[in-house]
């Protein structure tokens, strides 16, 4: 259920015609990545919760390198667009 829902949320924003190819990459790349982010932070307070600080500490490197992807591809963005707009509010 979770990847046909993830599939059909992509799909409204691949398919929305008021945004241009960059913006809709964009979008797209923001929603699949923010997803990772939610969900990493739930597994993090679960593996507090458990008293797993191992685990709750990998899943916070991981978030971390998603959040560094993130920027990475803001960087790349406003080179590409010379747009410089925050394309997201992390």
């Amino acid at each position: 259920m979770k990847n046909r829902q993830m599939a059909a949320e992509l799909a409204k924003i691949i398919e929305d015609t008021s945004m241009d190819e960059m913006d809709r990459l964009t979008a797209a790349y923001g929603h699949v990545t923010a997803k990772f982010i939610a969900e990493g932070q739930n597994r993090i307070e679960l593996a507090r919760a458990m008293g797993d600080q191992e685990e709750a500490v990998k899943e916070q490197i991981m978030i971390g390198v998603m959040q560094t992807a993130r920027e990475m591809f803001e960087y790349c963005y406003i080179l590409v667009s010379g747009s410089r707009r925050s394309l997201w509010d992390d």
